[in-house]
């Protein structure tokens, strides 16, 4: 391991939510991964393939999606967070642009290692499991609540008729 590697490891450390990971799991994490920073704008947009686990060292990305009200702010991602394409996800394309709101540095991981991910990062790969499921359950109530916004308005609209 290199010393770029030393510091991308002690940087992933810094994290708290991968603070008591194993040594060697971050270890491998640093030695396969890089560092990208992305000014405010557009990160990704609609259709692109989705390749890299992100985990966000500074900065802020947010999904807007338009759920026939608008678009609105569902999701966002802030230091210390992960985010994009992750092991056993089945996300295959960017669905909807995804935004740097303000500078933003990131750690990105290509699906390209995942199956080794698995097998050499257990700790990391089972954190990443429970960070799908809460992505889930998020994009699930934004859902229901632009479909009750959406039955309040069909309401509001038939009693002023």
């Amino acid at each position: 391991m290199d010393r770029t590697d030393d510091a991308l490891t002690e940087r992933l450390r810094s994290i708290p939510e991968l603070r008591e990971l194993p040594g060697g799991e971050l270890e491998w994490l640093a030695s396969h991964g890089r560092l990208e920073v992305f000014e405010a704008g557009v990160m990704y947009k609609p259709g692109g393939d989705a390749e890299d686990l992100v985990i966000v060292f500074s900065g802020l990305i947010a999904v807007h999606v338009d759920g026939g009200l608008g678009p609105r702010r569902v999701m966002e991602w802030t230091a210390g967070q992960i985010t994009g394409r992750l092991p056993f996800s089945r996300m295959e394309k960017v669905e909807t642009d995804i935004v740097a709101e303000a500078r933003t540095e990131v750690f990105l991981l290509h699906r390209e290692h995942f199956a080794e991910l698995i097998y050499r990062c257990p700790s990391f790969t089972a954190l990443t499991v429970h960070t799908m499921i809460d992505r889930t359950r998020g994009f699930s109530t934004s859902r229901l609540q632009d479909e009750k916004m959406m039955s309040l308005g069909r309401l509001a609209a038939g009693l002023a008729h």
